[in-house]
């Protein structure tokens, strides 16, 4: 099989696709990669592992960055911790109205 000529530097996925083993796999074509993350991810917080809903119960909208963005509030929260499976980890939280977004990422810059 040969592999395809694109040109790219970052993978995006929803959460269907966000497997460690996939994660790897990318890391190891040298790409950087953001996905969306379900809840129950497992993160090194204060020396014990939790699940992220428990990061997110125990997040302040005090803690959070506020954007307006096309007259809608966003509140945001970013985490660098250790993700099981996956080592260091860029965590970004949005608290919606009426709904809450997790990303993560492997570019730690």
């Amino acid at each position: 099989m040969q592999e395809a000529c694109l040109n790219f530097s970052t993978v995006v996925m929803d959460s269907w696709y966000f497997e460690n083993n996939l994660m790897r796999f990318i890391e190891s074509k040298g790409k950087a990669w953001v996905a969306e993350c379900k809840n129950n991810r497992l993160v090194l917080y204060n020396d014990k592992w939790i699940k992220i809903r428990g990061l997110i119960k125990g997040t302040t909208v005090r803690e959070m960055a506020s954007y307006k963005i096309d007259g809608k509030i966003y509140l945001v929260k970013q985490y660098m911790l250790d993700m099981k499976g996956l080592g260091k980890v860029n965590i970004v939280i949005n608290m919606g109205i009426n709904c809450t977004n997790i990303l993560v990422a492997n570019n730690l810059g």
